[in-house]
């Protein structure tokens, strides 16, 4: 029996940092098929406003929402950093 995913697992106290995405040191895509295989409820993000307003007064949050959205399915909460 292995550990139990994060939609399996009610109250888990345990957590997963993904603060550097946002500078690119990391690719989500490469990594997303772990974040809920071993029962963490949250995943703290960065939301790296330079890399959300890369041109003054225009805002994407597309890179952003794509992570947001993949945790919640995989049963994992969001924790986001301003």
């Amino acid at each position: 029996m292995g550990p139990r995913t994060s939609t399996e697992n009610t109250d888990s106290p345990w957590s997963v940092g993904c603060e550097t995405l946002d500078q690119d040191y990391a690719v989500y895509r490469n990594d997303r098929d772990w974040l809920g295989r071993f029962g963490a409820k949250h995943v703290r993000l960065q939301a790296g406003w330079a890399k959300c307003e890369q041109v003054p007064g225009r805002y994407d949050f597309a890179w952003l929402d794509e992570i947001v959205n993949d945790a919640l399915a995989q049963g994992v909460r969001p924790w986001l950093e301003l």
